[in-house]
């Protein structure tokens, strides 16, 4: 029984992780395009309408410093057979992390052993919550590729032959046709082919290969206007040093700035004292390194290119905590793994050193490895449950905005792309071909603009306020009202009765007391309303014990869904409607407004 417990238990830690990501793309996905996704969607109507000269031009345009020709194809395809629902793009980057967790695998097997329990620490660190932005975003599925492309040309060079040679090509010219960052798998297995002073025929595959890929990479290449240039990152050195840091450390900085930062000096000191450890038994001249060496090595190698190459690239800006942004998590993770594998190799003995040399010799950086990593992914797996918990409110906005665009203000389609010009345009095909959030239900009534509110004056006695509106969600679980009570205490108590044509739906009663001036009252059915799209609805408010100067009122707003407000009967709110909002607690978003 304890065998068979010791036997299973590291296999159950190891699938855990990527069950936990698949549970977190379900439970925090939305189903709408966002931000660069609206890039996508020009070479998607090209695809629909047949048009393989366009087809041709966008798959291979550039898109900010990338050219990413394959994710593009990936998601074209998925698209074609899902009706483009975004979450599939984010299972496909799950299925291209367990493949990547696969690779890391055989290269664990092949360097430090077939121990489970010891494969443990890399199934949470590639599947860490903290890369949420890459996991919950599906054209991130990009990175994802672009990664496991990566660690693959590794992985194959590491074999020596002719044939895995011309493996490692494909993979990287698959990575470099991925992400920017791709294109550093080329000088990664350079030093590779070096170390392992490789024959003339596989350095002329490589070399050959590497040269045309990025001549043809940089054919046209345009540096984007809104980014600094590189020499930007060159000329703020401290800066650019500080972000390189803050981007090595991130995996495991929990999002916090100053903990990335930390971290990331941490790791590179383990690396140091690893290579004191590693060459204190004899010259250099005189190392040797193996092959499994040579492979870790080559993902450390690769991973801090791509932390540089990110620092002089994106310091310029000046924002110190883009460097931590979870997006870059997926490659520094690389380097990451590729040092608990190498330090897993060389466990130090301990041995009589004089003076302080004695520490170095005794401390090992693998025990202090695990612990950073134990901490820091924890860390980062809570910060990764919290910031997905936001970004699902904020994408189901979203998701509102563009299923009801043509009645939104331009401010609103901003929550979806900078142009919100661009938005409308192609809103217009994917509401006619039913794709992407057009295939969703609505789930939520917003009030998404904030200019041109009017209070409809006191509820009185005999100046109650009745709206009516028809139900625009399938289920209705709760309904907000937005108040106000003119900057002062009122006394009077409100009553809020939902209805339609055969019952009261909801009744409360409130005490004006404790409505705050602008802000929003929202309260739950006893049960939820199925099958309510297209039911006519009556909200009513009424204060049977109020007064003037001693009454609140409600905002009201030029019309934004279907309805009418019938009392009070004044000009100045024909055409204009109450705050109102549908589904907010159900969906969690009354606590982001």
């Amino acid at each position: 029984m304890n065998r068979t417990l010791r036997l299973v238990l590291p296999l159950v830690l190891v699938i855990v992780p990527p069950v936990l990501e698949l549970l977190y793309i379900c439970r925090f996905s939305v189903d709408v395009p966002w931000w660069d996704e609206w890039a996508f969607v020009g070479l998607l109507r090209s695809w629909y309408q047949g048009d393989m000269g366009q087809i041709i031009a966008r798959l291979w345009a550039q898109h900010n410093e990338h050219r990413p020709v394959f994710p593009r194809l990936i998601m074209v395809m998925l698209a074609k057979l899902t009706g483009w629902n975004i979450r599939f793009e984010m299972y496909f980057g799950l299925l291209l992390s367990i493949l990547m967790l696969v690779v890391i695998g055989l290269i664990y097997k092949k360097t430090v052993g077939s121990s489970t329990w010891g494969f443990v620490p890399l199934a949470w660190l590639v599947f860490s919550l903290g890369q949420w932005e890459n996991i919950l975003w599906g054209w991130q599925l990009a990175l994802y590729l672009q990664a496991l492309a990566t660690v693959s040309a590794l992985y194959f060079l590491s074999t020596r032959s002719l044939r895995s040679t011309g493996l490692a090509v494909l993979c990287a010219i698959v990575a470099s046709f991925s992400f920017s960052s791709g294109l550093l798998t080329w000088p990664a297995g350079f030093l590779c082919l070096l170390t392992q002073r490789a024959r003339k025929e596989r350095w002329a595959l490589w070399g050959l290969a590497g040269a045309l890929t990025i001549v043809a990479y940089f054919v046209n290449y345009a540096h984007p206007g809104h980014h600094p240039s590189p020499l930007t990152g060159f000329s703020r050195l401290p800066e650019t040093i500080k972000f390189f840091l803050v981007n090595v450390g991130a995996p495991l900085g929990g999002g916090s700035l100053l903990f990335s930062g930390v971290m990331g000096v941490c790791f590179l000191l383990l690396l140091l004292i690893y290579l004191y450890q590693r060459m204190s038994g004899s010259g250099l001249s005189n190392q040797r390194w193996s092959d499994a060496e040579i492979l870790l090595g080559s993902m450390i190698v690769v991973s801090l290119f791509t932390s540089a190459v990110i620092a002089v690239s994106r310091a310029g800006f000046g924002h110190l905590d883009w460097a931590m942004n979870s997006r870059y998590i997926t490659f520094t993770s690389i380097g990451i793994a590729g040092a608990y594998m190498l330090f897993a190799m060389h466990c130090p003995v301990a041995s009589s050193r004089p003076h302080g040399v004695l520490f170095l010799h005794r401390l090992s950086p693998l025990s202090a490895l695990i612990a950073i990593m134990l901490v820091g992914l924890t860390a980062s797996n809570v910060y990764g449950f919290q910031k997905g918990q936001a970004l699902h409110a904020n994408r189901l906005r979203a998701q509102y905005i563009l299923q009801t665009f043509e009645m939104q203000p331009d401010e609103a389609l901003t929550a979806l792309f900078i142009n919100p010009a661009v938005v409308r345009e192609h809103a217009e095909f994917l509401r006619e071909q039913r794709l992407s959030a057009f295939r969703e239900p609505v789930v939520l009534l917003l009030l998404s603009q904030s200019g041109d509110s009017i209070p409809a004056g006191e509820i009185l006695p005999d100046r109650p306020l009745v709206q009516t509106f028809r139900c625009p969600v399938e289920t209705l679980y709760d309904v907000g009202v937005l108040f106000a009570t003119y900057a002062r205490s009122n006394t009077a108590t409100v009553e809020i009765t939902l209805a339609d044509h055969n019952s009261i739906l909801a009744y409360q009663v409130l005490l004006a007391a404790n409505i705050r001036d602008n802000s929003w009252v929202r309260f739950a059915l006893s049960s939820p309303l199925e099958g309510c799209t297209g039911r006519d609805l009556v909200l009513t408010i009424a204060s049977p014990d109020a007064s003037p100067g001693n009454a609140v009122t409600v905002w009201t707003y030029p019309r934004y869904y279907d309805g009418n407000l019938l009392s009070p009967e004044e000009v100045s709110l024909m055409d204009r409607v109450i705050g109102l909002e549908l589904n907010t607690l159900f969906y969690g978003l009354s606590q982001t407004r």
